[in-house]
């Protein structure tokens, strides 16, 4: 059985969007993976907007990860994109359709949440942390 990691990017896309309104900026573009085989993301600060996400793999997403690995791989995944916002809404939120097995996201260094459990969809807010302009968005996914 292949497993379905970053489900929500890989296989159903990932919107950013007004909290009250159904207009989504969608970010199925530009992004890139590194697996975590040691774990060391979090304290090596992979979130980090000073961490260089340039020469790592890009990926095309929807997809799972298997398809840029070269390994069945479980464990810990990374993965990164940076997007513009133009400031239109007034309040934000990311909307993910599943990951599998969980994840913890970041918008500009900041953790925005978590979510634990496979094949859910989840809502977060980013109203607090998405900058008019460049942002990065981090999303550390642990497949168990």
């Amino acid at each position: 059985m292949i497993r379905r990691l970053l489900y929500i990017i890989l296989i159903v896309p990932l919107f950013v969007c007004s909290s009250d309104s159904d207009e989504p900026i969608l970010l199925n573009d530009n992004w890139y993976f590194i697996p975590d085989r040691e774990s060391r993301g979090i304290e090596d600060e992979y979130f980090s907007k000073d961490f260089n996400i340039d020469e790592l793999q890009p990926v095309i997403v929807p997809q799972t990860w298997e398809s840029h690995t070269p390994e069945n791989y479980d464990g810990q995944g990374w993965y990164f994109t940076n997007f513009e916002y133009d400031g239109r809404f007034s309040k934000v939120a990311l909307r993910v359709s599943s990951v599998d097995d969980n994840a913890i996201i970041w918008l500009n260094e900041k953790k925005v949440g978590e979510h634990y459990g496979a094949n859910s969809e989840f809502k977060l807010n980013l109203t607090p942390h998405i900058l008019k302009g460049e942002n990065r968005l981090a999303i550390l996914v642990e497949d168990t």
